[in-house]
């Protein structure tokens, strides 16, 4: 772990303690949503529970745009043919990657900015948060037969010492698309934080048979409909992707403190320069969070 996080975070520690009961003042469902994080490094809601003053039909309808975009129409039959992408996994097509910035921002472009999701992953990182990562995420259906790879095996994520991620389902997701599969309890500082631990970036990933025998009762695994959003720690062990019938259709961001290693990479860089027009940004909440 960088030995400069503290001095990075220094600040923006003492932001949030500032206005913990300000700017971060949690309503009666984001409460719930802290807590659950809190006690299980995971968290359940639907869109709109959490937004009740927006449609999200009108997410639906821009998810479905980006769908049919060309651009990503031929990334998916790429992926299709086993060409890989990016990360080089070629079962993950990321539809925003490579965007250098938005040619419409609305709601759906900067669902990952309002300010409940910040103050969430605020409330649970015990800082002045940022997002370092965004992309609406299709995995296709695997090969019969064939077997997981990379991020479908259990792994941990290296990004810092904790961290947010937020999956907004964008169509409904069972048990054989692919699903996120996780080990609650499982990141630094939790019950099981030190069973497997995590290593430097790039190290081998732990034993997929031995992680199954270990968390055997304790593994859970995160279906729902379209709407839902899933917020987890993905320091913690989990898993994800392999989809055996149809395609998972998520909007994924990632939260980090201000002290990740991660600060100055090119998928941070990219991220935030999607959002370069941020006079459309009334929340400094969200200034902040793409600064």
């Amino acid at each position: 772990m960088n030995l400069f996080r503290p001095l990075y975070n220094y600040k923006p520690n003492r932001f949030f303690y500032k206005e913990k009961n300000g700017m971060y003042n949690l309503n009666e469902t984001e409460q719930k949503i802290t807590s659950d994080l809190f006690s299980n490094s995971i968290a359940v809601t639907h869109f709109n529970d959490l937004f009740p003053q927006h449609d999200f039909q009108y997410i639906l309808d821009c998810a479905e745009k980006e769908l049919l975009n060309p651009i990503n129409l031929d990334k998916v039959r790429l992926a299709e043919k086993g060409i890989q992408e990016g990360r080089g996994k070629f079962y993950n097509v990321q539809f925003w990657s490579g965007l250098k910035q938005f040619d419409e921002r609305n709601l759906f472009t900067d669902f990952m900015l309002q300010d409940s999701i910040i103050k969430i992953a605020s409330s649970y990182l015990q800082t002045r948060c940022k997002l370092y990562y965004l992309d609406l995420w299709y995995n296709i259906p695997m090969q019969l037969g064939s077997g997981a790879i990379l991020s479908q095996n259990w792994h941990r994520d290296p990004d810092d010492q904790n961290c947010v991620k937020v999956f907004l389902y964008l169509n409904d997701v069972d048990e054989d698309m692919g699903s996120l599969c996780y080990i609650p309890k499982s990141p630094y500082g939790k019950k099981y934080g030190n069973i497997f631990p995590r290593g430097p970036p790039n190290q081998e990933s732990p034993n997929p048979e031995q992680v199954d025998a270990k968390f055997k009762h304790e593994s859970i695994t995160m279906t729902g409909k379209a709407g839902t959003i899933v917020f987890v720690d993905t320091t913690g062990l989990h898993k994800g992707g392999y989809s055996k019938t149809k395609a998972r259709y998520v909007m994924n961001g990632c939260f980090y403190s201000n002290g990740s290693y991660f600060r100055y990479n090119k998928m941070h860089m990219d991220t935030i320069n999607k959002f370069k027009n941020d006079t459309a940004l009334n929340s400094n909440l969200a200034k902040y969070t793409i600064c």
